[in-house]
């Protein structure tokens, strides 16, 4: 119980019922929270996050609806058994490595320079126009961090949607759930820098440009100085008193 407590985080006030929900979901699929392990009442949870308790229950009723945690009135909520839910391949090896986010990026950035450069010969106009709606939301004024970060993973799901290979996309949503703990923060504070949110812009169009023009070269090129630069923009975020 004390120990879960502690890997527990506040959640940011925005779609706040999603984000308790993702927390936990990150928790599980990584092995944090093994199966049949008991979650924290809800009143601890809704203390230790800074939400309500009825924001608690509906993240909870998500997970049961996924097929992630069972809920007993009067017993309380378990991480489900494996047999009852489908088990992300990356999240063992995740928790044998202590979560080595290093690693996991460095395989992240090689599918995504793959992607893309499929998406730049296959992606048809609607697939071209989904990349481009992701990037628009992600640019729009007066919007908060996590809302940016969220239009950043939606534009290279899309990319991983126009490369039209279903492998890509289940390795994708599979390696998002696995760094969403880390890489969400992570990306909310370089879209809350305006010097990295015009970095971050910018590339996202050098890489939409080329998808469009069906040039596979220069989609992988520009993927790959974007990758390179969330590694090191992170890294030096997450320094030793950098916070």
């Amino acid at each position: 119980g004390t120990c879960v407590m502690n890997l527990l985080k506040p959640v940011r006030q925005q779609t706040v019922s999603e984000q308790v929900c993702e927390q936990i979901k990150a928790l599980i699929l990584k092995g944090r929270l093994r199966p049949g392990e008991q979650l924290v009442p809800e009143r601890d949870m809704a203390r230790i996050m800074k939400v309500s308790r009825t924001t608690v229950r509906t993240a909870i009723n998500r997970l049961v609806t996924l097929g992630l945690v069972s809920h007993t009135q009067g017993s309380g909520t378990f991480v489900a058994w494996s047999g009852h839910r489908i088990e992300n391949p990356f999240s063992a090896v995740w928790s044998e490595s202590g979560g080595d986010f290093e690693e996991l990026m460095e395989v992240k950035a090689f599918l995504e320079c793959e992607a893309v450069s499929l998406a730049a010969v296959r992606a048809g106009s609607g697939s071209v126009d989904a990349i481009g709606r992701a990037l628009g939301e992600g640019e729009k004024k007066n919007i908060h961090a996590r809302s940016r970060t969220r239009a950043d993973i939606r534009f290279h799901m899309a990319i991983a949607h126009a490369a039209k290979n279903r492998f890509y996309i289940k390795m994708m949503q599979y390696f998002y759930d696995c760094l969403s703990l880390d890489l969400e923060p992570g990306l909310d504070r370089l879209y809350e820098d305006r010097r990295s949110r015009a970095v971050m812009v910018s590339h996202h169009r050098q890489i939409l440009t080329p998808v469009r023009s069906k040039d596979p070269l220069k989609a992988r090129h520009a993927m790959q100085d974007h990758q390179q630069f969330i590694r090191e923009a992170i890294a030096a975020n997450t320094e030793p008193g950098m916070g």
